[in-house]
């Protein structure tokens, strides 16, 4: 008996047949009839949402090989550049011509958008916060009872102080407190008496002390007495640095040079602010700080799909940004015209290569037995 081995072209076939099954789903994409399910709701697939697609799409199952590898493809390009998904599927699916820009219009970022997360309030969204708040800030979401997104923006000063050692029970905290910087070390509780009736005859308002030091005494009278009084040290680098931290949060500066004392202040005059406090940073909410943060206010009827909402907002930012960074480029095959990012563009190309390589490389070997 005699063993032989042949190549099959059975691979062959099902790779074929694996990607007539993607370029069906990608066509009822590109001509908006693609829907995905998103927890209990059916929603129309843009670009953004490629992967859950994809993930999604029943005909790809009868090759598990060639969807796994295929899905890992599109994680790989939309880990390495936002958009890279969508960026592999033209250029494995289609030819197309390619320009190349550098520095883009208006019109070519809002296509860009468009395609990507639609043209609607999500597209707005991200327009304010680009023009709110440019390329570096701090983002969070909340449920609102509003009628559309909205975005609020505010600007934060960051101030590098050092809760007291005592205090060590304590955890970040966001409060609404009143300010107030003393220059130099706080040896007695004599010395915010005031402060602390004031704290205390307001239904425990909040106070943020900024100082040089304390006395032990100081610190443990506030801790075992639970006074909302947060201590915190700040360690000058300059003689001149505490008065003028006090000057630029335009707050009282209690010193020796101004003479003021917390008993001849009326405590009532001071506004509070917004902060976030935690052990080593303090920061405040105002509308000139140099850093910001932006809020941004999802329905409440739209809590069903808000994890939708915030991926389609992040990746539109992401995308505007590298946009800036690194131009875009248009495919054009006919009368079909997309944009891309150029980032995505070069690592979507660079993956739709490999993929070729690796589809012309599997194989299947069939063992016959002859006499």
């Amino acid at each position: 008996m005699k063993v032989t081995s042949t190549k099959s072209l059975h691979q062959k076939k099902s790779s074929l047949n694996f990607l007539s099954n993607v370029n069906k789903a990608f066509d009822s994409f590109l001509n908006g009839n693609f829907h995905f399910s998103y927890g209990n709701k059916v929603l129309l697939a843009r670009a953004s949402d490629t992967l859950r697609m994809f993930s999604q799409t029943k005909s790809l199952s009868d090759s598990k090989l060639h969807r796994n590898m295929f899905l890992n493809y599109l994680i790989n390009c939309e880990r390495k550049a936002p958009g890279g998904a969508f960026a592999f599927l033209l250029y494995l699916l289609s030819d197309y011509e390619e320009f190349e820009h550098r520095r883009i219009d208006d019109r070519e970022l809002s296509v860009l958008l468009s395609s990507y997360i639609g043209s609607g309030d999500i597209k707005n969204t991200v327009y304010s916060i680009i023009n709110g708040a440019g390329y570096e800030f701090d983002l969070q979401y909340t449920s609102s009872r509003v009628d559309k997104l909205s975005v609020e923006i505010m600007g934060s000063h960051s101030i590098k102080a050092q809760l007291d050692v005592l205090m060590d029970s304590f955890t970040s905290k966001k409060m609404e407190a009143s300010f107030y910087c003393v220059d130099g070390m706080i040896d007695t509780v004599g010395e915010i008496d005031a402060l602390i009736r004031w704290s205390l005859d307001n239904d425990g308002a909040n106070v943020v002390l900024i100082a040089n030091s304390y006395n032990p005494d100081v610190v443990n009278t506030i801790k075992q007495n639970g006074i909302n009084i947060f201590p915190f040290v700040f360690e000058s680098q300059a003689q001149d640095d505490l008065p003028l931290l006090a000057d630029k949060l335009c707050v009282p500066l209690i010193s020796t040079q101004t003479g003021l004392r917390f008993a001849n202040l009326d405590l009532d005059d001071y506004d509070k602010k917004q902060c976030t406090i935690k052990q080593n940073q303090i920061i405040i909410k105002n509308n000139s700080g140099e850093s910001k943060s932006v809020l941004v206010h999802i329905p409440e009827r739209l809590s069903d799909v808000r994890g939708i909402i915030e991926d389609r907002i992040k990746l539109g930012l992401l995308l505007v940004k590298n946009a800036a960074l690194f131009g875009i480029r248009r495919l054009q095959s006919g009368t079909s015209v997309y944009y891309i990012t150029n980032n995505a563009a070069d690592f979507a190309n660079h993956a739709n290569e490999n993929w070729n390589k690796t589809i012309d490389n599997i194989g299947c070997v069939i063992y016959t037995e002859s006499t």
